[in-house]
């Protein structure tokens, strides 16, 4: 088992005994100890609550002193999601330690939802729209995810 493993496995016990009921993480993807899924369940003062997002995370050999890659697998409109679901944001990136977990992220990526990274958006449509007008943003990040994430 390499240290990668090792520490997932703590991370699985953690989360499971944590009672978090905002992410749900399914490991071992087709057996591959380092290709997780996660489900995320926004909160009630989301605006995307009552929506089920899933997300893909692939972890380096060298995690955890590589951050992991996060990736939607259900199609989302926002400033720090590529067209393809790739998360980008400071914590999957500079600001990466190696004391936080997937949970921490996964968390980190619910509160991303509702309050994108502004600086460094990937998505410059999705970025211009939430800068002129934060209804209308809403607005259409719901109805972009409506098909897709219930």
């Amino acid at each position: 088992m390499t240290s990668a493993e090792s520490r997932l496995q703590k991370e699985i016990q953690t989360l499971h005994g944590s009672g978090a009921t905002e992410v749900k993480v399914f490991p071992c993807i087709d057996g591959d100890t380092l290709r997780w899924r996660a489900e995320l369940l926004p909160p009630e003062e989301s605006m995307f609550h009552g929506r089920h997002f899933m997300v893909e995370i692939t972890v380096p050999d060298t995690y955890p002193y590589v951050p992991p890659r996060m990736q939607f697998s259900t199609p989302l409109y926002h400033p720090n999601v590529t067209t393809d679901g790739a998360i980008v944001m400071s914590r999957l990136g500079k600001d990466w330690s190696p004391a936080l977990s997937i949970e921490k992220i996964l968390m980190d990526v619910l509160t991303l939802l509702d309050a994108p990274e502004m600086n460094d958006p990937v998505r410059a449509d999705a970025a211009d729209l939430y800068a002129k007008s934060r209804e209308d943003y809403c607005r259409t990040a719901r109805e972009a995810t409506e098909p897709y994430a219930v």
